[in-house]
């Protein structure tokens, strides 16, 4: 597995930006562990876990305390024999997921969220 690496959120913020379709999931500290949705431009530290993705990539960051955040990345150019698989949210939504090998080893993606229109 790799080392967590140190997260910047100006850097990440920059990244990302000419990112299409991205979702934005974390828990809030000051939220009774519930689970938000949020855009990257209003994105601030003030999170327990937060969750970065799109088709392309997920960026999962961990807020360790005393401003160290560290994160992992998996790029949907490193899972070979990937399979796609739908969960169903509490909302009526479906979790799109994909899976699959990297170096030998099991991983996931999330890619989207999709469905609940009405």
């Amino acid at each position: 597995m790799e080392d967590l690496k140190v997260f910047n959120l100006d850097e990440i913020k920059e990244r990302l930006k000419e990112e299409k379709d991205l979702t934005i999931q974390y828990i809030d500290y000051d939220r009774e562990g519930k689970i938000y949705r949020g855009e990257l431009e209003t994105l601030d530290t003030n999170f327990y876990k937060l969750y970065i993705f799109n088709d392309n990539f997920m960026i999962t960051a961990f807020n360790f305390g005393d401003g160290d955040i560290r994160y992992s990345e998996i790029k949907k150019s490193d899972i070979v024999d990937e399979e796609i698989k739908y969960y169903y949210l509490n909302d009526g939504k479906r979790l799109k997921v994909r899976f699959g090998k990297k170096s030998g080893i099991e991983t996931f993606q999330y890619i989207g969220i999709v469905g609940g229109e009405r």
